[in-house]
């Protein structure tokens, strides 16, 4: 619950937590009021989304699009994660601290902004939008879900693409993170 106060940003995906989780709320909230940015993306509007600073909609069922097209759009206008513990050589951490790491690679050409759109309804400039909000706060970035990323017919590669997206913003495994 600690780290829920130390967000920069906070991407709530598949979760309310205002009406199933209202103790993390709380924390939420005040992570929040020190600062930090809380972006809702959820198909429904709902008392979570209530409090955020960004609502997003998207269409249900589309959250592996989502995140892979977030990866791209840092990997082609931001860069991906370097190990901030590396020297001046900038060791890269999802290649030489991240087993397996090329598979995804190999596959975000297939996910560029305009296809992305299509699949899940955003618009490209809320693509673009969600890219630089993750450049802009990582890597105190935190990605939440619960039952609703989870109970999907496809919810292991949901939950894949949220963490790989927070290991291609450096967020992984850091308080705040």
């Amino acid at each position: 619950l600690q780290d829920y106060r130390q967000y920069d940003l906070l991407v709530v995906i598949g979760q309310n937590p205002a009406e199933a989780h209202p103790i993390a709320m709380q924390h939420i909230l005040e992570g929040q009021k020190r600062g930090g940015h809380m972006l809702v993306m959820d198909p429904r509007f709902t008392k979570t989304a209530a409090h955020a600073d960004e609502f997003m909609r998207f269409r249900p069922g589309t959250d592996v699009a989502i995140m892979m097209g977030i990866i791209k759009e840092l990997r082609d206008e931001y860069g991906l994660a370097l190990d901030p513990d590396a020297d001046d050589t900038g060791q890269n951490m999802l290649s030489d601290r991240v087993q397996g790491w090329e598979d995804i690679d190999a596959e975000l050409d297939s996910y560029d902004k305009e296809t992305v759109a299509d699949i899940t309804w955003l618009s490209v400039e809320e693509i673009e939008r969600l890219a630089e909000l993750f450049d802009e706060h990582r890597p105190n970035i935190q990605i939440e879900w619960a039952m609703g990323g989870t109970q999907h017919n496809n919810g292991t590669q949901n939950i894949r693409s949220y963490a790989a997206a927070s290991l291609a913003s450096g967020s992984a495994a850091r308080s705040g993170g």
